[in-house]
């Protein structure tokens, strides 16, 4: 049976609370509630693939790491000494199902791909210029932290919605839940949902989450 690859980009502000003290590695618990889920979804989905994206405000030495050893994710990690480098191909879904490596964690911090083990985002993708200067006729800017969108050294391109359609896009997701009967939890900030399963009448529907 063919595995379904499921890319689900979930920003996490790990800090959120401004006057929250991260010195300790405290104030976790707004993203370990959300991890939960995530190692929820794929101990019960044997044949997906989830990969995150995280805006990371930890600084405490190890902390990111321990968060997600804490919730059990570790047993899916896909290990950063086997992601592609200068432009190589990424394993084949059937090989990271085979090998349960099904959870790919980037972040934004350059430093905890060496002291951590988890991969700096800007070191495989490249991505498009977000908000309305990336909306400008005939031109297609990358986004400052990225280098330029035809590096053929990153094997990954993260390719930003512009706001209308990503408002459209909100619409529809609203209009499918009211169908399927599942309550929406969806804000009115411009982030991609957390796609998890949920019973309904028998059946697997989709719950949407924003991050």
């Amino acid at each position: 049976m063919g595995s379904l690859l499921f890319l689900l980009l979930v920003i996490f502000t790990l800090c959120n609370d401004a006057a929250a003290d991260c010195s300790n590695g405290d104030c976790m618990e707004p993203a370990i509630g959300t991890l939960k889920e995530i190692e929820a979804f794929l101990s019960a989905n044997p044949s997906e693939i989830v990969t995150l994206i995280l805006e990371d405000y930890i600084h405490t030495q190890n902390g990111l790491k321990k968060v997600f050893s804490v919730v059990g994710l570790k047993k899916f990690w896909f290990p950063v000494t086997n992601m592609p480098r200068n432009g190589g191909n990424w394993s084949l879904v059937s090989d990271m199902v085979a090998k349960n490596r099904r959870l790919i964690v980037f972040t934004s911090v350059k430093s905890k791909e060496q002291s951590e083990g988890i991969a700096y985002q800007w070191n495989y993708m490249v991505e498009n210029q977000y908000g309305d200067g990336g909306r400008k006729t005939g031109s297609c800017p990358n986004r400052a932290e990225s280098s330029n969108l035809d590096d053929k050294s990153k094997s990954l391109v993260l390719f930003r919605l512009s706001q209308l359609l990503v408002q459209i896009i909100r619409h529809l997701l609203l209009t499918c839940c009211k169908l399927n009967m599942v309550p929406p939890a969806i804000d009115g900030q411009i982030s991609l949902p957390l796609i998890i399963t949920r019973r309904v009448k028998k059946e697997d529907r989709f719950k949407l989450w924003t991050c």
